[in-house]
């Protein structure tokens, strides 16, 4: 459950770094 939770955790702040460069450029 704690493994998942890291997870989307991860895949949320990627998503926020991705969203943020493509702004940025």
């Amino acid at each position: 459950m704690f493994v998942s939770v890291m997870l989307s955790m991860c895949f949320v702040c990627a998503g926020l770094a991705v969203v943020n460069s493509l702004l940025c450029w």
